[in-house]
């Protein structure tokens, strides 16, 4: 689905993109849909959210710089609902890793739970234009 809408500015910092009815009830049922949202090429995933009788998208600074959209901007909104069963990209990074089992206050073992939770999560990953 795509609709165009001005970025709006809530207080000092806070913004987002106010969502039509008509594109939430497109996305069916769920009170705050997991979505892919585009911005300028720029894609990411959040989650609608009812705000005084709206729906918004947020829009957090690093989504604003990433996209190069900035409050009061007028933008092409790009939005697909995000199934739970999609992996969540994510990880620690590396060298924290290596700090965090080098610094414990307990032996860490390569096969203890700690460990592999951090090679479950994998490295840190960036978001990019080509989805997340």
């Amino acid at each position: 689905m795509k609709f165009r809408a001005s970025i709006q500015l809530h207080g000092k910092t806070a913004t987002g993109i106010e969502v039509p009815p008509e594109v939430v009830e497109g996305l069916g049922s769920h009170k705050r849909p997991p979505v892919r949202v585009t911005l300028n090429d720029f894609t990411y995933r959040t989650t609608i959210a009812p705000m005084g009788g709206v729906f918004m998208i947020p829009l957090s600074a690093d989504v604003r710089a990433a996209s190069g959209a900035a409050a009061s901007d007028e933008v092409d909104v790009g939005i697909e609902i995000t199934l739970h069963t999609e992996p969540r990209e994510g990880g620690i990074p590396e060298d924290f890793a290596t700090e965090l089992a080098r610094n414990t206050p307990f032996p860490l073992s390569p096969s203890g739970p700690v460990m592999q939770s951090v090679r479950r999560l994998g490295p840190k990953s960036n978001c990019s234009s080509s989805g997340m």
